[in-house]
């Protein structure tokens, strides 16, 4: 799938092809519509978050507004590690746990 790709901290990130998220327990897919530039992205892409980063490279993003697959549900999601621990929004899905919609 199409993302925004973080191959290298302090750099900006890189249009690429990244492997679909894979849903955990209590996780939903969300197509993105939009996903918007947080200060949390720019301080964990730059390296200096508190919490670290995700392997590199990884796909940015901790909030989107999205639908999630299968109906027609549209949602913002924020929070639950999104674009910290996993990968993030800046994709065209995103997996996010249900609580975080």
């Amino acid at each position: 799938m199409r993302a925004a790709l973080i191959t290298e901290l302090g750099r900006l990130p890189q249009a690429g092809e990244a492997p679909e998220p894979e849903p955990r327990d209590g996780d939903v897919l969300l197509e993105v519509l939009a996903a918007p530039l947080n200060p949390i992205d720019i301080a964990v892409g730059s390296g200096r978050f508190y919490g670290g980063h995700p392997p590199l490279p990884y796909v940015p993003g901790c909030e989107a507004v999205g639908r999630v697959r299968g109906s027609e549900r549209l949602v913002w999601a924020f929070g639950g590690g999104v674009g910290i621990a996993p990968d993030g929004a800046m994709a065209e899905l995103t997996a996010v746990a249900e609580s975080s919609l």
